[in-house]
């Protein structure tokens, strides 16, 4: 049993230990409940003071101008903070302010520069409050400005060449303010010259005003202004010449083409500077009509008309040259072939009969085109059904002069009168031609008797004389032309026998050829024929240099420097041989080369890849610019590239496996011998 008092000292430890836990939970409580009291439910005390601050700011402007500022204050709760301007702008004024659309911590100003003549720096201070407390340390707002000036550059010098003493010349200067303020200058012009007193270029704006030289004595003279002092594009340089006698304007004359008439005429003014009369006589090339002399009266001038006649198409380029007591002035004329015209040649009155034809039974009528101008002409023929046109959906080229014969077909299921039109647009002008036929049906099978002189007639002759291609000229084939029966007429009597003549054998004997003719051969053969002149285009450059940039089996890429003049377009040749066995000479003949494209390259070249060639070939090649009118350039130098060839396997990898193979039969079979292998 145990005793009461040696219950005793351990009822006291445990009470003693019962106090201090309870004492540890309610602290513990308190301070639990001091922490959520605290806390809340994220709610301030009225007693929290807000104390923002307002940020700097900086801005830029232009003077005498306005720009919006956005004030910006750190506060730390969404309610709208209010500012308010501490300090006010020195060159400037502000306007009221006015809250940020979307942020409660931002507020908008608008400050306005006092001109031009204001400083370009300036500031103003700002504070900010939350909820009616305390405002903020002042905040600095910085703006700087810079001023608008006009930027003049000239866009056009005039030009006035020469000008007899006591007459003037005039003359277009054209100038733009690229600035952003307007410019306004009173000029003064030297001796000589006279131009606006006062100059006025808003910002943007380009304007046109007149200059006029009077020259006061004979010589060149020479003005140099610089229009807004400082700026080097508005430099404007004048020239002139002043001269005693006669006066030719202008020195260079475009003749202009007149449909109506079809002549191409331009003025030339001559003018006398002289107090007594002066006697002018002119030289002019031999196609441009013109008086040979005239006379002029005193301190006068005098037009003479230039002319070439309706019949003269090729393009014009001369000289006219104007003398006058030993003084002479040289104008050159030129003029652009006549425009290409389109001429329907047959039928003339507009109406192709094809008369009775057979139903079913293909029958054929030409008609004539020509081309009397003096450029190309590109026909598109269009005919309805049952017509046909020879160059149906294609384009005919007619080239200036010539002219061509164009079938068109007639091939109908229908019976009676077949009506319909033929258009043959081409140039600016529209040819329509009505086609009519009566189709007949029909009856019996129709032989066609061969009249007896068309058996007589002897066999085309081998040694015809060929068409040599020309470069850059293709020659459509004829659609073979079918006959209509009914109109071959039989001849009752057959004619005397047609002797022919013993063709000669292309292993003939020919003529030893002279130096001139064995000179043109060698030139042939290594050139090729030149093309006409007519085809080529004088103020196209030529392209001087041709190099190789890649190479491989079926295709290579070349390039050339851009020249001066970029043509519309170019033409890649390659060369081919071909006998004329007429002289037995072999011909060298240029074609055009249509597969190949432009590739990406240097700005200043023109780099082209040639595809869809053989390989281990040579190419002897030329290059060609070509104008919007199809017109060429001198060729470039020819150049040759020869394709690698295709990669094979070597001969020695061919032996290699060979005599790998037999060494494996040979083991195998060793092994077959030994016993190496069963079979059942």
């Amino acid at each position: 049993m145990i005793s009461l008092s040696a219950l005793l000292p351990w009822s006291r430890a445990a009470r003693m230990g019962g106090m201090l836990l309870v004492l540890t939970a309610l602290t513990s409580g308190m301070a639990l409940a001091d922490v959520k009291l605290r806390a809340g439910d994220g709610k301030r005390s009225k007693d929290d003071v807000f104390i923002p601050e307002a940020r700097d700011v900086s801005a830029s402007f232009v003077a005498g101008s306005t720009v919006d500022i956005e004030l910006v204050g750190t506060v730390g709760t969404l309610k709208q903070a209010d500012f308010v301007v501490r300090q006010l702008p020195e060159h400037g004024t502000l306007t009221n302010l006015r809250p940020h659309p979307r942020e409660s911590n931002k507020s908008l100003i608008t400050y306005t520069h006092a001109g031009e003549q204001a400083g370009l720096f300036d500031k103003f201070t700002y504070s900010v409050r939350v909820d009616g407390g305390p405002f903020s340390a002042p905040a600095t707002v910085s703006l700087r400005g810079q001023r608008m000036e006009p930027i003049l550059s000239i866009v056009k010098m005039p030009s006035f060449g020469r000008v007899f003493l006591g007459g003037e010349a005039t003359g277009t200067v054209s100038v733009r303010n690229m600035g952003r303020a307007p410019y306004r200058m009173n000029m003064v012009w030297s001796e000589g010259w006279a131009g606006p007193a006062t100059l006025e270029v808003n910002p943007g704006d380009t304007v046109d005003f007149q200059m006029t030289f009077k020259p006061v004595r004979p010589g060149e003279v020479r003005h140099e202004i610089e229009l807004q002092p400082g700026v080097k594009t508005s430099k404007l340089t004048l020239f002139g010449e002043g001269v005693r006698a006669l006066t030719v304007s202008p020195g260079y004359l475009t003749l202009d083409y007149n449909r109506t008439t079809g002549v191409r005429s331009g003025i030339l003014t001559l003018v006398n500077g002289r107090s007594d009369p002066m006697k002018v006589t002119l030289k002019f090339p031999i196609r441009l009509l013109a008086p040979a002399s005239l006379e002029i009266p005193p301190q006068q001038k005098a037009e003479v008309l230039l002319q070439l006649p309706a019949t003269d198409v090729p393009q014009f380029l001369g000289e006219v040259v104007v003398e006058s007591d030993g003084v002479s002035e040289k104008v050159a004329v030129q003029s652009r072939p006549k425009p290409a015209e389109l001429k329907l040649v047959s039928p003339e009155k507009g109406t192709l009969d094809f008369g009775q034809v057979t139903q079913r039974k293909a029958t054929s009528r030409d008609i004539i085109l020509a081309n009397t101008g003096g450029e190309l002409l590109v026909v598109e023929v269009q005919a309805r059904n049952p017509y046909v046109s020879e160059f149906s959906g294609q384009a005919l080229r007619l080239e200036p002069g010539q002219q061509r014969s164009v079938k068109v077909f007639l091939k109908s299921e229908s019976l009676g009168n077949v009506i319909s039109d033929l258009r043959i647009i081409g140039g600016a002008s529209e040819s329509v031609v009505t086609l009519k036929s009566y189709v007949r049906e029909v009856t019996a099978p129709e032989a066609t008797p061969v009249p007896p002189v068309v058996a007589a007639l002897p066999a085309a002759s081998s040694a015809s004389p060929a068409v040599t291609p020309t470069a850059g000229i293709s020659t459509p084939s004829a659609a073979p032309a079918a006959v209509d029966s009914a109109a071959v007429p039989t001849l009752p009597v057959a004619p005397a026998p047609v002797k022919r003549s013993a063709p000669v054998p292309s292993d003939a004997p020919r003529a030893p050829l002279n130096n001139v003719q064995n000179a043109l051969a060698a030139y042939l053969a290594t050139e090729g024929l030149p093309m006409p002149s007519s085809f080529i285009n004088p103020h196209l450059d030529r392209v001087n240099n041709v190099e190789l940039v890649d190479r491989e089996t079926s295709n290579f890429t070349i390039a050339w420097k851009k020249p001066g003049v970029a043509p519309a377009g170019w033409a890649l040749e390659t060369a081919s041989m071909a006998k004329d066995e007429r002289s037995n000479l072999f011909i060298k003949t240029w074609n055009r080369v249509n597969h190949w494209k432009t590739v990406s390259g240097d700005n200043d070249k023109v780099v082209v890849k040639v595809l869809a060639l053989r390989p281990a070939s040579q190419y002897e090649m030329r290059v060609r610019g070509v104008d919007r009118d199809g017109k060429f350039s001198e060729p470039s130098p020819i150049f040759v590239v020869t394709t690698p060839e295709p990669w094979r396997v070597p001969a020695w990898a061919w032996r290699g496996m060979l005599v790998s193979a037999l060494l494996v039969v040979i083991y195998m079979l060793w092994r077959a011998r030994r016993g190496d292998f069963e079979f059942a």
